[in-house]
């Protein structure tokens, strides 16, 4: 987690409710919309830090009212019966160490700020709701959602909403596979020859990240693993593919 740790130099430290809620209505008013969304998403790195520090097994990381609560909300009777609350939290705790175990920090992360993001799209003020305190009630539930089809499905999670971790660690505006085109049905007669135009461009290798990555929903590790090259080559690979791919379709390239 070292990289993420220093994933901005510039980090906001703290800022109060009042301050966040004036940085939200210039985002929701259009006004320098990047611009409020990268403070908002420094604003908040340290909060994303905590809850990827805990589903990777960092144990110092469980105090606090929002991560007991947190936690709580996986908790059942079977897990509860005869426990103290502290005690039912850390059983549960250990197990979504265990659910998250084939997940990079780095992805968990991404997961986090697309929830995130998505939060703040649907966040609209009203009276006595500021949006620090809605923010943090609905992570809490929108990340036990992600976690619940992690569970169901470990294999293919990354076909959720799959974040692309930049090199750079520029995520300002985290790239979905849905949101940058529409890929086609992925499948290794694909990887050999595109259909869509748009992906002439990209080399079988590249197709086959893309394969991988998005069909099979392989981690940046186990793609690594599977051709002999590093989890931060494969981003690096990634990310140029994506970069790549959305210049040419903001350009108007057809797919």
């Amino acid at each position: 987690m070292r990289q993420l740790d220093k994933l901005y130099n510039d980090k906001i430290d703290w800022l109060d409710y009042q301050e966040i809620d004036k940085i939200v209505q210039y985002y929701k008013d259009g006004i320098d919309t990047s611009i409020n969304r990268n403070k908002l998403l420094r604003a908040y790195h340290k909060y994303f830090m905590k809850y990827v520090a805990i589903l990777k097994g960092v144990t110092s990381a469980l105090g606090g009212k929002d991560t007991v609560l947190f936690l709580a909300l996986f908790n059942t009777p079977a897990t509860t019966h005869g426990r103290t609350l502290k005690a039912a939290n850390r059983l549960m705790h250990r197990k979504l160490v265990r659910t998250c175990n084939h997940l990079e920090p780095e992805e968990v992360y991404n997961e986090l700020v697309s929830i995130f993001l998505a939060l703040l799209e649907k966040f609209s003020f009203k009276p006595g709701v500021s949006f620090a305190h809605y923010i943090t009630q609905y992570m809490r539930w929108d990340i036990k959602a992600w976690l619940l089809r992690v569970i169901q499905e470990p294999a293919t999670y990354a076909i959720h909403d799959p974040t692309v971790y930049c090199g750079q660690l520029d995520i300002a505006e985290p790239i979905t596979a849905q949101r940058l085109i529409d890929l086609p049905e992925l499948n290794l007669a694909w990887v050999a020859k595109p259909d869509q135009p748009i992906f002439s461009v990209l080399t079988s290798y590249e197709r086959f990240l893309l394969y991988l990555r998005y069909k099979e929903g392989l981690s940046l590790k186990q793609i690594g693993d599977k051709l002999g090259r590093t989890k931060d080559t494969i981003n690096s690979h990634l990310d140029e593919i994506l970069t790549k791919l959305r210049t040419l379709y903001q350009g108007g390239t057809e797919i």
